[in-house]
């Protein structure tokens, strides 16, 4: 089963946009680590996204960094690591955190030294990467999965999944939908079968979002 890779962020301390601005400034006069792009306003919301190129790929095809920033929060950098092909394939949690640690770190080190700061790379724990559900969320998933016909579901299965899926919706439950099929995966479902009702439990949150008269408990 492929790992779950952790969300990596930057606390800027302030404007993650002249953050993102700054760090483009100091890559671009010093291309020993990295090749770079700059990318200002690329996203509808105004926000920026920086893509570095690392010189040293260690092994990985095509290996690149991209720091973008939410305009809901304003001082995070958000990182990510993507590479055509990694030297381990699936990816695992280990290896993306060390790459991020050897791309990341000599940059923010320098960047830290120049402007007199202690900026920190944040790196998502693997106890928070687990995926937990509310407790009545959680028993009524477990009604649907323990009575589940992996290759042909039971008409009862079928309602046992739709009540799970107003629940979510009723309590307002945040669970996406790739994080339901990796449960589902998890509960030794087959990936085909995870996969569909993964699917299927996004359609209908989506639409039950867009009727008007539905409840919903606060």
């Amino acid at each position: 089963m492929e790992e779950l890779i952790p969300n990596i962020t930057i606390n800027s301390k302030y404007n993650a946009k002249e953050f993102i601005s700054q760090l483009h400034t100091a890559v671009k006069f010093n291309k020993s680590l990295f090749n770079v792009t700059y990318e200002k306003n690329q996203f509808k919301d105004g926000r920026d996204f920086l893509i570095l190129f690392p010189k040293v790929k260690n092994g990985n095809k095509n290996l690149h960094v991209l720091g973008y920033n939410f305009m809901d929060l304003h001082q995070k950098v958000h990182v990510e690591l993507l590479a055509e092909e990694w030297k381990v394939e699936p990816i695992t949690y280990d290896l993306y955190s060390s790459e991020a640690k050897r791309v990341i770190l000599p940059l923010l080190k320098d960047y830290n030294r120049k402007h007199n700061t202690r900026l920190r790379l944040c790196i998502q724990s693997k106890e928070n990467l687990k995926i937990k559900l509310p407790e009545i969320a959680g028993q009524f998933f477990k009604g649907f999965i323990t009575s589940l016909y992996y290759k042909k579901l039971h008409p009862n299965n079928w309602n046992r999944f739709y009540w799970f899926i107003w629940h979510c919706h009723a309590r307002r439950v945040k669970l996406q939908h790739y994080e339901l099929q990796r449960l589902l995966v998890e509960n030794k479902v087959d990936y085909e079968t995870a996969s569909e009702l993964s699917e299927i439990y996004r359609i209908i949150r989506e639409y039950l979002q867009t009727i008007k008269g539905i409840p919903v408990n606060q």
